[in-house]
């Protein structure tokens, strides 16, 4: 795969994206300015300006150009990656990396993996967190027996017909 310069890039991504405002409905004058932004930050480093540095260069707020930065990931227009680092006990965020995305087939690629995401996502937000500490409690009690058991993961209401037949009670949280 062939290489190509920081300029050249961003000199196909500007032609892409102003080509794009004039027949693309979705993309507003702010988006096209973040856009055109970020393929102006573009360098021998990667790209990588923060989102405060980013509005104050749009003109707008910092919550506006999250927006826009999230809605060209969703199109597949650039590809985010986001760092993170260990300081003491924490694990921080740390920068994010964007690319630029040129080629058609692979910004369909993108947005085929943003979407698988988003899904991913919103799956995991829809488990209520009693149910995560149930299967959390459910792998605990199996991971300390002997190991040639196999490892089950029970539901809440399942670990709760388990202490009622053996007799014990749950304690409440009350």
């Amino acid at each position: 795969m062939k290489q190509y310069s920081p300029s050249r890039i961003s000199r196909a991504f500007y032609h892409m994206i102003r080509n794009r405002y004039y027949t693309d409905r979705g993309l507003t004058a702010l988006r096209r300015d973040v856009l055109l932004k970020l393929g102006a930050y573009l360098g021998r480093t990667g790209c990588h300006p923060s989102m405060a540095t980013l509005a104050d260069e749009c003109r707008a707020s910092v919550r506006s150009v999250q927006r826009a930065v999230q809605w060209a990931a969703e199109q597949g227009l650039i590809a985010i990656k986001t760092t993170t680092r260990r300081m003491g006990n924490r694990i921080v965020r740390g920068v994010h990396y964007y690319t630029l995305i040129v080629d058609p087939e692979r910004q369909g690629k993108e947005r085929r993996l943003w979407l698988a995401r988003s899904v991913i996502r919103q799956i995991r937000n829809s488990v209520s967190p009693q149910d995560r500490v149930a299967d959390q409690a459910s792998t605990n009690i199996f991971s300390k027996g002997i190991s040639s058991y196999p490892h089950r993961v029970l539901s809440r209401n399942q670990m709760l017909d388990v202490f009622e037949r053996s007799g014990m009670r749950p304690v409440d949280g009350s």
